[in-house]
C-alpha cells in the first residue's frame, strides 16, 4: 500500500503603494524586510516581489 502525505500552506503577502512586498507570512509565521532574508524564504520573498511589479 502506498500513502502519498500531502502538505498544505498558507502565503500571505502584504504589499505597499509602491506595489513592492513588505511582509510575508508563510504557516502563521511572519517575516519582514528585516528578517526575511535570514530565512528560508528570501528568494521566495524576491520571486513574489517580482511577480506582484508584472501585476499591476
Amino acid at each position: 500500500m502506498i500513502t502519498k502525505i500531502q502538505k498544505a500552506f498558507f502565503i500571505q503577502c502584504l504589499v505597499d503603494d509602491d506595489n513592492d512586498l513588505y511582509e510575508l507570512t508563510i504557516n502563521g509565521k511572519t517575516f519582514t524586510l528585516d528578517n526575511v532574508y535570514d530565512s528560508p524564504y528570501g528568494n521566495l520573498f524576491d520571486e513574489l516581489n517580482i511577480l506582484v511589479d508584472t501585476i499591476q
